[in-house]
C-alpha cells in the first residue's frame, strides 16, 4: 500500500505559545535545569524565537543533540536489590524543550496518519477519542458474540518485555519511510531516535544523591517523551496483519491480545497453537521479547459448559491457562461475570471508604469531595459498563452509598 508522502507545515508563533499554556507547571525539570513552572513564566517573550528555531529544526531534518539527554529515576519492583533487572525506569527526565518539539512534531504526525488512515482499526492505544474502554469492549463483545453462535472462543494476553526499550531503529526507520514519512522529516525522526544519552539517578540517603555517567541509548524509543508512545504504535501497527486466519488481534500500545474462534474444537486447539507461533514469529523479525512465562492463555466459556485444558504448547513450554487475567487494569475472567474485578475494585473502594470516614472529623465537605473523586469515583466508575450489570456488583453500590453518606 502507498501512502502519501507527510507534508511539512510552518511552525507559528501561536502554536508555540499554545502548546506551552497547555504544559502544567512542574518544578522537576532535566539536566539543563530548567522546569514547567519556568518556562510558562516566560512564554510570552519565548515563542517567537522558539517557533523559528523548532521550524528551522524541521526544515533541515536535525534534532538539536542537547535536547538528547535524559535522566532515568529507577524503582525497585520485587526480589533482590543488588539485581539490575529488578528495577524499572519510573522516572525518566527529559529537557523541557525537548517537549515543545515534540508535541510541534507530534501533531503533525498525528494528521498524516489520520489523513491517510494509516493506524490498524486493532490499535487503541494513544490516539485521539479511543479510550481503554473501548478496547476492553471490543474484547467482551467478540466473546459474547462467540457463545451466541456457539462458537469456541479463547485469547493469548502477551506480555512483551521492556517494549519500548527494545524498538530497533534500523527497522523501525524503513517503517516510517513506507508510512510516507521521507525527505527531511525522515532525515528529523533519524536525527530524534539515534545517538540520544541517558544516565541514572541514584538516592544514595535522604540528603545525597548520585549520577552515573552518561551513556548512549542504542535502541529503543524515549521514556517519558510526547513522541515515544505514538512512534511505538506505529512500530506495531503492522503486527495485526501477521496473525493467523481466524484471529483478531486488540492492541493497546504494547498490550497485545489475540481472540481465537473455531466451530471445531480440534481447529480451535491448533489454530491457537498457530497464533501464538504467528505472534512469536513476529515479536523476533521486529525484535521484541515475548515474556513467555507471563503470556496467559484463557478458554472463554459459559458456566455450563463443561472445561477442557487446551494445553497449548511452546517452544517445550505449556503456556499457564489461567481463569482470569488482568487486561488493561480490568479483570477479565473465563465467564465474563466480573467476579474476580468487583472483588478487587471492592478492596480498592474499602480502603478509600476507609480513609475518607477518617478525615470526615478534620476536613470540610467540600475537601471531602475531592478526596472522593480523586480516590473512589475513579475506581468505581472505570470499567462499569462492563460489571456494573453483573449480580457481583452489588457491594460496590453498598461502598458507593456508605461514601456518599460521609461526604
Amino acid at each position: 500500500m502507498h501512502f502519501h508522502p507527510c507534508k511539512q507545515f510552518p511552525v507559528t508563533e501561536g502554536e508555540i505559545r499554545g502548546i506551552i499554556n497547555s504544559m502544567k507547571p512542574k518544578n522537576s525539570s532535566g539536566y539543563d535545569g530548567m522546569s514547567t513552572k519556568i518556562l510558562k513564566l516566560c512564554g510570552s517573550q519565548i515563542s517567537k524565537p522558539l517557533a523559528f528555531i523548532i521550524d528551522k529544526s524541521i526544515k533541515t531534518g536535525v534534532f538539536l543533540e542537547c535536547l538528547k539527554y535524559a535522566v532515568i529515576t529507577p524503582l525497585h519492583k520485587r526480589g533482590d536489590v543488588s539485581d539490575m533487572a529488578n528495577y524499572r525506569p519510573t522516572i525518566s527526565l527529559l529537557p523541557v524543550f525537548s517537549k515543545i518539539f515534540e508535541k510541534a512534531m507530534h501533531s503533525r504526525l498525528n494528521q498524516h496518519l489520520q489523513t491517510n488512515n494509516i493506524l490498524g482499526t486493532e490499535q487503541y492505544g494513544f490516539r485521539k477519542g479511543l479510550l481503554t474502554e473501548q478496547a476492553t469492549y471490543s474484547l467482551t463483545n467478540n466473546i459474547l458474540m462467540a457463545w451466541n453462535k456457539k462458537i469456541h472462543i479463547g485469547g493469548v494476553f502477551c506480555d512483551l518485555t521492556k517494549a519500548f526499550d527494545c524498538v530497533n531503529h534500523n527497522i523501525f526507520i524503513p517503517k516510517l519511510e513506507h508510512y510516507g514519512i521521507q525527505g527531511v522529516i525522515l532525515n528529523w525522526f533519524k536525527s530524534y531516535l539515534i545517538d540520544r544519552k541517558q544516565r541514572t539517578k541514584i538516592s544514595v540517603n535522604e540528603n545525597q544523591t548520585r549520577y552515573c555517567t552518561w551513556e548512549t541509548v542504542k535502541q529503543g524509543v524515549p521514556q517519558g517523551s510526547v513522541l515515544g508512545p505514538l512512534l511505538f504504535t506505529m512500530y506495531i501497527n503492522d503486527l495485526p496483519v501477521s496473525v493467523t486466519q481466524g484471529s483478531k488481534a486488540i492492541l493497546f500500545n504494547d498490550d497485545t491480545s489475540v481472540l481465537v474462534t473455531d466451530k471445531d474444537f480440534t481447529r480451535f486447539k491448533q489454530k491457537m497453537n498457530l497464533a501464538l507461533t504467528s505472534l512469536d514469529q513476529w515479536f523476533t523479525a521486529n525484535q521484541l521479547v515475548l515474556n513467555i512465562t507471563k503470556t496467559n492463555v484463557i478458554k472463554f466459556t459459559p458456566k455450563t459448559t463443561e472445561h477442557v485444558p487446551l494445553g497449548i504448547s511452546y517452544k517445550n513450554y505449556v503456556l499457564d491457562e489461567v481463569n482470569s487475567t488482568k487486561f488493561l487494569g480490568i479483570h477479565i475472567d473465563s465467564h465474563m461475570n466480573w467476579k474476580i474485578h468487583i472483588e478487587q475494585i471492592s478492596h480498592k473502594l474499602s480502603v478509600a471508604c476507609f480513609t475518607i470516614k477518617n478525615l470526615t472529623h478534620t476536613l470540610n465537605p467540600d475537601i471531602l469531595r475531592m478526596v472522593y473523586f480523586a480516590y473512589f469515583q475513579p475506581v468505581l466508575q472505570y470499567g462499569i459498563i462492563l460489571g456494573g450489570n453483573s449480580a457481583h456488583a452489588q457491594q460496590v453500590f453498598k461502598l458507593q452509598k456508605s461514601n456518599q453518606d460521609n461526604v
